[in-house]
C-alpha cells in the first residue's frame, strides 16, 4: 500500500515511501556501541535486564498544542492564502483546509513537532542553515513553515521553565529531534523508543535500558502540558511486557547479535514478515536459520558433511546422538564361573588333596559368587534409570531447541499450536540464545585438539551448565 502525506508547502499529497525507507536504513547507525551492548544484553536475556517502560495518555488538544494551534489559527483566521517569509525567501500558500489539518496534526499529535519546536526556542542564536532535509523529512518542513507563520515570542515566554528544563536535560550537541518506532531518540542522558505513538493510538508508550532518559521525557511533556496519568517503572515480568519489543530492537541490531552475514537474510525476512502480521512465515525463516546454524555446529565438531533435508529435530537428535556415543561405556560381562570348573575337577579326582587346598578352592569360589551377585544387582538397579544425559550445549540452549522446534513444527502445520506475534518473539529469542551460544563456544575451543577431545571437552564443559 502507497502512504501518502499532505506536503506543507503545497497541500498536494506526497508520497513519503523513500523518506521512511532511508530513516530505517540510517536508525541502526545513531546506536553507540555502549547502547548496542544493553541491547544485545536484552535479546540474550530479556527477562534478566528487564527495560524501563513510560505510559501515559495524550492529551491532543491541551497544553502548548492549543497555545500553537491558537497563534496558527490568528495568521490564517479568513485568509485564502497566507504569505511565509523564511530568510530572503517569501512563499505564497492557500490555506484550504486540507493544510490546515495537516498542519494541525502536526502541532497536535507529533512528539517530532515538540522537540523541533522546543530546539529552535532552546537556541538563543538561530543561523539561516541549509537544512537536511533527508535528516529529518516532511515532519521539519512542517515545523518549520509553522515557526515562520506565527510569532513564537509569547510562548517562549510562557513556557519559560519547560525551556529551561529542555536545555538542561534533554539537548545536546548533536541532538537528532526525531521521535519514531523505526529509530531511537538520543536525548542527553541515554536513548528511549517509542512504541505507541500519539498520531497512531491516541496514547504514548517509550521504552528505555535505564530511567534517566524516560524520567527527563516524562517531566518534559508534564511542563508543556501533553500528558495525563504519565508512569515511568521497571518492567521484569510478565513476560508479555518483557518481550513486546523484542522484534524492534532485534531490527536495531541484528548484525552485531548475528555477524555471519550469511543468516542475516534469514533474520530480515523475519522482521519483515513479523511488521506485515505473516507470523507463521516469519517463525520459517527462524527456523531455516535456526537449520543452518545446527548444520555448521555439526559439521564444524564431527567433520564430516550432514545429509541434506533434515528437520530441526532430526539435527537435534543427530548431534546429541553422536555426542552422547563418545561417552558410552562398553557393558562389562557376568563373572564367568567356568573358569574355575577345572580347579573343582582336578580337586575331586585329587585323593590327596589338602585342607589348604580345599579352602583355597572354596575362597575363589566365594569371591566369583560375590562378584556375579553384584553383577546381578547392578544390572537390576539400571532397571528403568536414565542413562547419563550428554549434551553438546547447555540446558539453556537445549531448551531453547527444543522451543525452536516445537514454533517450527506449529509453523509447518505440524502441531496445534498457535502461531502469534509471542510464539514469534520466543521463536527469535530461542534462535539468539542458539546462535549466540555457538558464537562463545568456537571462542573457547582448543582448535589444536583432535575431534574427539574437542567433542568432550565440550560437552564436560556445557553440561555443568
Amino acid at each position: 500500500m502507497i502512504i501518502y502525506r499532505t506536503d506543507p508547502r503545497t497541500g498536494r499529497p506526497m508520497d513519503v515511501r523513500v523518506t521512511q525507507a532511508r530513516a530505517r536504513a540510517r536508525s541502526r547507525g545513531d546506536l553507540e556501541l555502549t547502547e548496542k551492548r544493553k541491547i544485545v544484553a536484552y535479546l540474550e536475556n530479556p527477562v534478566s535486564c528487564g527495560l524501563w517502560h513510560l505510559r501515559a495518555d495524550w492529551l491532543k488538544d491541551s497544553g502548548i498544542s492549543a497555545d500553537v494551534w491558537a497563534e496558527v489559527e490568528k495568521e490564517t483566521a479568513g485568509k485564502d492564502f497566507v504569505t511565509i517569509k523564511s530568510g530572503k525567501r517569501e512563499r505564497k500558500i492557500k490555506a484550504s483546509e486540507e493544510w490546515k489539518n495537516g498542519l494541525r496534526e502536526e502541532v497536535q499529535v507529533k512528539l517530532t513537532f515538540l522537540f523541533m519546536l522546543f530546539e529552535y526556542l532552546a537556541k538563543e542564536d538561530i543561523e539561516e542553515e541549509e537544512e537536511d532535509e533527508e535528516q529529518y523529512g516532511p515532519d521539519h518542513e512542517a515545523t518549520q513553515l509553522i515557526l515562520d507563520l506565527i510569532d513564537v515570542s509569547g510562548i517562549k515566554s510562557k513556557y519559560a521553565i519547560a525551556i529551561n528544563f529542555f536545555k538542561d536535560n534533554l539537548l545536546y550537541p548533536q541532538f537528532r529531534p526525531l521521535a519514531s518506532k523505526q529509530r531511537p531518540t538520543k536525548l542527553k542522558n541515554g536513548f528511549f523508543l517509542m512504541q505507541k505513538s500519539p498520531r497512531e493510538e491516541g496514547s504514548l508508550a517509550a521504552i528505555a535500558w535505564s530511567g534517566a532518559p524516560l524520567q527527563d521525557l516524562k517531566s518534559f511533556l508534564t511542563l508543556v502540558g501533553k500528558t495525563a496519568n504519565i508512569e515511568v517503572m521497571p518492567v521484569f515480568s510478565p513476560e508479555e511486557e518483557v518481550f513486546a519489543p523484542y522484534f524492534q530492537l532485534l531490527g536495531l541490531c541484528y548484525e552485531t547479535v548475528v555477524p555471519q552475514e550469511h543468516l542475516q537474510p534469514f533474520i530480515q525476512k523475519a522482521l519483515t514478515n513479523f511488521s506485515e502480521e505473516n507470523y507463521s512465515d516469519c517463525v520459517s525463516a527462524i527456523g531455516l536459520a535456526s537449520e543452518d546454524v545446527l548444520t555448521q555446529i555439526y559439521e564444524t565438531l564431527f567433520r564430516e558433511q550432514l545429509t541434506k533435508g533434515l528437520t530441526l529435530g532430526q539435527l537435534t537428535d543427530e548431534l546429541n546422538n553422536r555426542a552422547a556415543s563418545k561417552f558410552k561405556k562398553k557393558s562389562e560381562p557376568p563373572p564367568d564361573m567356568g573358569t574355575l570348573f577345572p580347579e573343582l575337577k582336578a580337586a575331586v579326582d585329587d585323593p590327596n588333596l589338602s585342607v589348604a587346598q580345599s579352602v583355597e578352592l572354596l575362597r575363589k569360589l566365594l569371591a566369583l559368587t560375590i562378584e556375579s551377585n553384584k553383577h546381578c544387582l547392578n544390572r537390576i538397579e539400571r532397571i528403568g534409570r536414565a542413562d547419563p544425559k550428554y549434551q553438546i550445549w547447555t540446558n539453556a540452549t537445549n531448551h531453547a531447541v527444543t522451543e525452536l522446534i516445537r514454533y517450527r513444527n506449529a509453523a509447518s502445520h505440524k502441531s496445534r499450536i498457535p502461531i502469534g506475534p509471542m510464539e514469534c518473539r520466543c521463536a527469535a529469542y530461542s534462535f539468539v540464545v542458539l546462535i549466540r551460544w555457538w558464537l562463545n563456544e568456537r571462542s573457547v575451543i582448543d582448535w589444536n585438539a583432535s575431534p574427539d577431545e574437542i567433542i568432550r571437552e565440550c560437552v564436560e564443559r556445557d553440561s555443568k551448565q
